[in-house]
């Protein structure tokens, strides 16, 4: 089996390169740091998954069978673009034997 690694460019990288905040407008620079908050927020996320699913050495497939989804529905959760609901994330937690915590944050 061939594994592919490829590292995936943060959002301050994405951001130096193509983008030039001088450019923008309010508007677009405040939805560009949302943009950039949640995918932050997701790809997080989609890493405790990956690492939690992996540990216990499931597949996409079993994980979703465990929970009752399908496997594209993993890989979305898995990836930057994944927004599941509350119920969605207690199920996986539960197969994954992780548990949801909220803590503040400062801004």
């Amino acid at each position: 089996m061939i594994t592919m690694t490829k590292k995936l460019m943060s959002a301050e990288e994405f951001r130096a390169k193509y983008l030039n905040d001088d450019d923008l407008t309010a508007d677009e620079k405040a939805e560009l740091a949302e943009w950039t908050s949640n995918l932050k927020r997701n790809l997080k996320r989609a890493k405790v998954f990956i690492d939690a699913r992996q540990a216990k050495g499931l597949t996409q497939t079993q994980l979703a069978e465990l929970v009752g989804m399908n496997q594209a529905e993993i890989s979305r959760l898995e990836g930057e673009k994944g927004n599941p609901r509350l119920s969605t994330l207690h199920k996986i937690c539960d197969a994954l034997d992780l548990e949801i915590t909220f803590q503040p944050v400062s801004r």
